[in-house]
């Protein structure tokens, strides 16, 4: 399993934090604990950097957003999808939360109502793609601030390429060339809180080119950095380019 489709369940409106990434990720962790205990210290490595190698999407479902508290309040059926390009991980935690039936996100616990394998299985080498959660990249400057990158800017493609590169080290997989071109109309910047850091990403189309098996490794793991964090997820759209 590649990709798992998580559907929850609220019988009432269940207010949760605005920002919650971390909350997320703590319950995905929370669902590893048993058979991956040392995922979230670990991970996969590659020269001096660690991958988890999963990334999710944001909740979807009916939801109000109160912003003077900060929360969003879903009710109804709850969307989840989680990705991975390691063998069995979401086996693994697909095992746990059907042992649960619940997934708790910061003090809520939602029943578990549907778990389901959602692989893709083909790949072309050259895709349009649109984000499922931001893409987001970034480098530190010479005094210790962090700037993050602009995806009409060069420093973007040579950044991403080398994200690409070591994330794929960490499995023994050679990247290639992998190019992604923004189509700038459909640019919207993105700032999301996690745990007190306000990252900016971008949401949009974009234009992917790698080899089939390295467009796989980025569907299931995610592009850019922070894929972990809930960053970088995309769905390919399936028309024909020239």
């Amino acid at each position: 399993m590649r990709s798992l489709a998580i559907v929850l369940y609220a019988d009432k409106p269940v207010p949760i934090p605005l920002s919650y990434n971390a909350l997320i990720q703590g319950a995905l962790y929370d669902g590893w604990k048993e058979h991956r205990p040392d995922l979230h210290s670990q991970g996969f490595n590659s020269s001096d950097k660690t991958y988890r190698l999963f990334t999710f999407s944001q909740l979807s479902g009916k939801a109000k957003i109160d912003r003077t508290k900060k929360t969003i309040a879903f009710e109804g059926p709850i969307s989840l999808s989680v990705r991975s390009p390691i063998e069995n991980l979401l086996d693994d935690l697909a095992e746990a939360l059907a042992r649960k039936q619940a997934m708790r996100i910061g003090s809520a616990a939602f029943p578990i109502i549907n778990l389901s394998t959602a692989d893709r299985l083909l790949f072309p080498k050259r895709a349009l793609i649109k984000t499922v959660t931001p893409i987001t990249l970034h480098r530190t400057l010479e005094d210790g601030f962090t700037e993050y990158l602009d995806p009409l800017s060069p420093e973007f493609g040579v950044a991403l390429q080398a994200n690409s590169e070591r994330k794929a080290q960490s499995v023994d997989l050679n990247a290639g060339t992998v190019q992604l071109i923004p189509i700038e109309e459909t640019l919207k910047r993105r700032v999301i809180n996690f745990k007190g850091t306000f990252v900016n990403g971008w949401a949009g189309q974009f234009i992917l080119s790698a080899n089939p098996e390295t467009m796989a490794f980025l569907y299931n793991t995610g592009l850019g950095s922070r894929n972990s964090q809930g960053f970088g997820m995309f769905d390919i759209v399936d028309k024909p380019l020239i």
